[in-house]
């Protein structure tokens, strides 16, 4: 399904599948989401699925299930290799989008996930890389002012610290913020997937 879908479509650059949870079949993972400049809109998860996302307008998919096209993949120089865990997929499809490749979901393609599995019994791994590389993508597709983002930021990232203290999670702050500087770091080098800058153009230019 998703290799038809993607021959039949010269502008599709990334195709996903419906992806259902391992635990409760019945019920979506996600379809994948949009991004508003602000923020990551992720659509469908946790819902029955009713067909209500087959026709959706997608600015992203995940990895867990994602048939790219070649071309399209050294166009914009592949996955940035700054993200280790999370983002890394919506980075990517972003950036596909971009370089004017669209994306999107073959619905009658289905998959079952088990979330988490790189992660899983590791929680303060999990917060790092999520901290680390939510800063990383943020710095990167945020359509805001400098200033106003790194304000907005020290606030989200003081919650998850508070949030993790008021809970007992003394690891999980203390990766939290490990994941934050580390991830000001990686934004520091500033390089982009294949050491050059990421083309804006329309494909086939």
């Amino acid at each position: 399904h998703l290799t038809e879908r993607l021959a039949s479509d010269g502008d599709l650059g990334i195709i996903t599948a419906k992806v259902f949870l391992t635990e409760t079949p019945d019920r979506l993972w996600a379809v994948g989401g949009v991004f508003t400049g602000q923020r990551v809109v992720e659509l469908g998860a946790g819902e029955r699925d009713v067909g209500a996302y087959d026709d959706a307008r997608l600015d992203f998919v995940y990895g867990c299930a994602m048939l790219m096209r070649a071309e399209m993949f050294r166009q914009i120089g592949g996955f940035d290799e700054r993200f280790f865990l999370y983002y890394e997929d919506i980075d990517l499809c972003l950036r596909a989008r971009a370089a004017g490749w669209s994306v999107g979901m073959a619905p009658s393609a289905h998959v079952l996930h088990e979330g988490s599995k790189s992660t899983r019994g590791e929680p303060s791994i999990k917060v790092y890389h999520h901290a680390r590389s939510r800063l990383l993508f943020f710095s990167r597709h945020l359509r805001q002012a400098k200033m106003l983002f790194a304000a907005s930021e020290l606030a989200f990232v003081a919650r998850q610290i508070a949030t993790h203290l008021v809970a007992g999670e003394a690891g999980n702050a203390v990766a939290y913020v490990r994941g934050t500087i580390d991830g000001l770091r990686s934004r520091m080098v500033g390089q982009t997937p294949g050491g050059t800058a990421v083309a804006a153009s329309e494909h086939g230019a």
